[in-house]
């Protein structure tokens, strides 16, 4: 067991065992409150989700001198699949071959020891309502991938721009105000008549642009909540001011692969 600086606030299991001829060091955090890029160097044993953070000498890419990783979450995640399970590919076999559809690349930041991409542009409908300048901010700029945790959230200045244009495209299309105070617990709800159902919404397109123009539709962007009749924008507000969070409901359907060796991640639909 190991409980790690109140920075963190991360408890768990850490160990030692063999990953085919190589003896590795692992840990498993089953209670984590994660601060990112706190400053503080050497500590963080676990360096990342799994060991697959990159810098530390204890991560298990760098334990088994691997420059790669690659990780899928189909698009039935909630539904156990036994064709179409859950992957995590390393070294070799974590590749997306340049000919698949819809395949884009960007690169990681240079300045962190964290995976971090640069956000530049967040398009609703393909209209740009969300701008990514802010120097005097720079991790507000950055966007994390954590299959770890479901919603995606979104700083202050991203979330807002958005929702404006969220709230703008439902009362043009259909006369929709938000609701104050929602009961699905979601920060942007509206309310769902009572002769409408989900098959009968239009729902808008939410993308985001990373640096070098890759494009990443961030698909299950709204949900109907029968049970309380209110349509929501499933993206979240990020109190913090940074970095954005791509969670899992958005990453469902597409693999992605980090290169440490090109500085890049790279990702594609339809390869789970």
């Amino acid at each position: 067991m190991y409980d790690a600086a109140d920075t963190l606030g991360t408890k768990g299991y850490f160990g030692v065992d063999y990953f085919g001829r190589n003896q590795i060091a692992f840990g498993l955090g089953v209670n984590n409150t994660v601060v990112f890029d706190t400053g503080r160097k050497g500590d963080d044993l676990i360096a990342g989700t799994f060991g697959l953070g990159k810098g530390h000498p204890s991560s298990i890419i760098n334990q088994l001198n691997y420059s790669r990783f690659a990780w899928c979450l189909p698009e039935k995640l909630r539904v156990q699949d036994p064709d179409h399970p859950p992957t995590l590919d390393l070294g070799g076999d974590a590749f997306i071959n340049d000919t698949v559809p819809g395949r884009h690349t960007t690169p990681l930041a240079i300045d962190t020891s964290y995976n971090y991409i640069n956000l530049t542009f967040i398009r609703l409908n393909g209209e740009i309502v969300y701008m990514a300048v802010n120097p005097s901010r720079p991790k507000a700029t950055y966007v994390i991938l954590d299959a770890g945790f479901p919603l995606t959230m979104l700083v202050n200045e991203a979330f807002y721009s958005l929702q404006g244009g969220v709230i703008r495209y439902f009362a043009k299309i259909y006369g929709w105000k938000p609701i104050n105070k929602t009961k699905s617990g979601y920060d942007l709800c509206f309310d769902l008549p009572n002769n409408m159902s989900s098959g009968d919404i239009v729902f808008p397109r939410v993308e985001a642009e990373f640096l070098g123009g890759a494009v990443f539709e961030l698909k299950r962007s709204f949900v109907t909540v029968e049970e309380v009749r209110e349509v929501c924008m499933t993206l979240i507000l990020l109190d913090p001011e940074g970095p954005n969070i791509v969670g899992a409901e958005q990453q469902m359907g597409f693999r992605f692969m980090i290169d440490y060796a090109q500085s890049s991640l790279t990702f594609a639909p339809n390869m789970c």
